[in-house]
């Protein structure tokens, strides 16, 4: 796995930045796959049969005069380390994606001390996603709430910075948001868990264990894999292994991913 790098899209640095890893059981990610059919699709993957590594690829784009997050990990101590690794403090950061409201994506959001990772930023979450959970009392809402009037609600789509535009993707969660990068003519899509490992793009009617409306993910999850094979734009998947980016081909009635590794 490729701990953090940087690259082009376009005229605009974008930089890869890995704030930890998890590891999850293998039927997480494809709750409703036949046994025989996911023992196959693992050992064809030469994974192991029980429990994935999947790491948290969080991609950093500078707009102009902006520093755009997306999405932080677990933990926000992690991922100021690997910041700085690359030359960039947490204060430079103006506006944080939180794609959708799971502890994987916005852990990182505070640090150990409860403050914001973050303190010159807006953090954004969709209404639908804070509707869904803002009134619980759980781990997720009591580090939203903590965020203060550092958290900014917003309906998708929404342009946020130049060159970068949210756009709705529910299933996996009711507010989940992709986001959408063009440059020069070139042009990235951020997926956040529409997809979240490898095989879903061989397998998109295998879903995830903690999609929220199965059905309608399902339905994104064609949208996305059908765009990104017609436009041939390029992708970065939060929890991809060796890389986040890949471009997405058609195969017979299904598609394959390709790999982009950075130069």
């Amino acid at each position: 796995m490729l701990s953090g790098f940087q690259f082009m899209l376009g005229d605009l640095n974008c930089w890869s930045i890995r704030a930890g890893q998890g590891r999850f059981r293998a039927k997480a990610f494809f709750a409703n796959a036949p046994e025989a059919a996911l023992e196959q699709a693992l050992v064809k993957h030469n994974l192991p049969l029980d429990f994935l590594v999947t790491p948290f690829n969080c991609l950093l784009v500078q707009a102009q005069d902006q520093l755009v997050l997306f999405d932080t990990g677990t933990r926000g101590d992690n991922l100021a380390d690997a910041l700085d690794q690359v030359g960039i403090s947490v204060e430079q950061i103006s506006i944080v994606v939180l794609s959708h409201a799971h502890l994987d994506h916005i852990g990182g959001a505070l640090r150990q001390t409860g403050h914001p990772t973050f303190p010159n930023a807006h953090y954004l979450l969709s209404h639908d996603d804070w509707r869904e959970i803002g009134h619980e009392q759980t781990k997720t809402s009591a580090m939203l709430k903590a965020l203060g009037d550092h958290l900014l609600l917003i309906d998708p789509p929404l342009d946020t910075a130049p060159g970068i535009q949210l756009l709705p993707a529910p299933g996996h969660t009711p507010g989940q948001m992709i986001g959408e990068i063009i440059s020069a003519g070139q042009r990235l899509i951020y997926t956040a868990d529409v997809l979240a490992h490898p095989i879903h793009i061989e397998h998109p009617e295998w879903h995830i264990v903690s999609d929220v409306d199965p059905t309608e993910a399902l339905i994104t999850r064609e949208w996305l894999l059908a765009e990104a094979a017609i436009s041939e734009c390029s992708l970065f998947v939060y929890h991809f292994p060796l890389t986040p980016l890949c471009q997405i081909e058609q195969q017979g009635q299904g598609y394959k991913a390709r790999q982009l590794m950075p130069c």
